[in-house]
């Protein structure tokens, strides 16, 4: 996931840190038998009824104070909105004496898919609707494959691993292509190129983000979200979504922002050709205006309003 140094990621980075410790003392968790936890945020209050399942962006997932949940629980909508273990409200549920599962495993994809699947297990969630943001579009496409879950929500999903930087992803394929020349080390080296690439990146953004935020005297949140941060861009690179099996019988729809990026937007609308031709389902696409990347925080009340929709047929 080849990602851009910016001012404003810095700035969100630190209030979702920020709201993560305020939200400790509340927010629930759940733990593997690996010792992940899995912090959500959830309002299960309507027995038999469906269950939209928010999958989180990049940075963190949906917590009680974003204005988005509360409308969900103002309307008394069935849901549960997951932090993968590698984001901050769940690396803060991590104790003393535990040893952080990311210190011996390196993680893809199907880790992820299997944390969802736990928080529906254990929270005893039937009747489940995926709904990914964007970088989780990553673990609906592995979801979409178990043909469990139809329909599929995707919110300005992540459509390629390098959307964000596309010069930077051009810069890795190409020393990904020189190292692999060797095929014997090429591999090896390739993989300690990246994580190099994807730590650096990370320690900076980490670093500057902590300057403004409660001491971590031991650097033990410091280290962790470096190593968590760096473990998804690694988890994400090379993804594309559209190298998938579309016409597996599973239902998307397809929400994007009208003030997408230009360059995401013309790849989500690419993909969504591509899913309509193969799947055969058409109309699947709802574009919000006045939004942009991160629709259920730029357009709340639209947002609900589209899912919505879903639990009434």
């Amino acid at each position: 996931m080849i990602l851009n140094f910016k001012t404003k990621a810095l700035t969100l980075l630190s209030l979702i840190l920020l709201s993560a410790i305020q939200s400790q003392a509340v927010i629930k968790s759940i733990k593997m038998d690996n010792g992940r936890h899995i912090a959500y945020e959830a309002n299960l209050t309507q027995n038999n009824k469906a269950t939209f399942v928010f999958l989180p962006g990049v940075y963190r997932g949906w917590t009680a104070n974003d204005e988005f949940i509360k409308i969900l629980k103002k309307e008394n909508i069935n849901f549960v909105a997951i932090h993968y273990s590698l984001q901050p409200e769940s690396i803060l549920k991590i104790t003393k004496n535990e040893s952080a599962y990311i210190a011996s495993h390196s993680y893809t994809a199907i880790d992820l898919a299997q944390e969802v699947e736990f928080t529906l297990k254990k929270l005893k969630i039937t009747q489940p609707i995926i709904v990914s943001l964007s970088y989780s579009s990553l673990v609906s496409s592995v979801l979409s494959q178990t043909q469990k879950y139809n329909p599929i929500v995707e919110t300005a999903p992540m459509i390629r691993f390098d959307e964000s930087n596309p010069s930077g992803g051009q810069v890795t394929e190409f020393w990904e292509s020189f190292f692999n020349l060797n095929p014997f080390t090429g591999p090896i080296i390739t993989q300690w190129y990246l994580k190099q690439t994807y730590q650096q990146y990370w320690t900076d953004t980490v670093n500057e983000m902590l300057k403004t935020n409660p001491k971590d005297p031991k650097n033990k949140i410091r280290d962790l979200m470096i190593q968590s941060y760096t473990a998804m861009s690694m988890t994400a690179h090379g993804f594309d979504f559209t190298q998938q099996n579309f016409a597996n019988g599973i239902q998307r729809l397809f929400i994007l922002g009208h003030n997408e990026d230009p360059t995401r937007y013309q790849l989500q609308q690419a993909a969504i050709t591509q899913y309509e031709k193969a799947s055969g389902f058409h109309k699947s696409t709802a574009v919000i205006p006045n939004a942009g990347h991160i629709i259920s925080a730029d357009a709340p009340e639209d947002y609900v309003r589209i899912l919505k929709t879903l639990i009434k047929k």
